[in-house]
């Protein structure tokens, strides 16, 4: 049993007219806002030097703080 997965994500877009039917949307989304940090697995092998300690786990849920910027044209 693992503990609960903490993450909080954001979507932020603001859209600009251009006259008619066109517009320009900027988009920026942050993922796992706050970088909570969240762990997957750990290290259950008694004899093992990292014991107890987590193992990286490259499942997105799982991952550091994140952004990414967009744009979109609509015509």
């Amino acid at each position: 049993m693992g503990t609960a997965l903490h993450r909080v994500d954001v979507r932020f877009q603001q859209r600009i007219g251009l006259g008619g039917n066109r517009s320009i949307d900027g988009i920026l989304e942050v993922f796992n806002l706050f970088d909570y940090s969240n762990f997957g697995t750990f290290t259950t092998d008694v004899s093992s030097p990292d014991y107890g300690r987590p193992v990286y786990d490259p499942v997105v849920s799982y991952g550091a703080r994140s952004a990414q910027l967009g744009f979109r044209f609509a015509f």
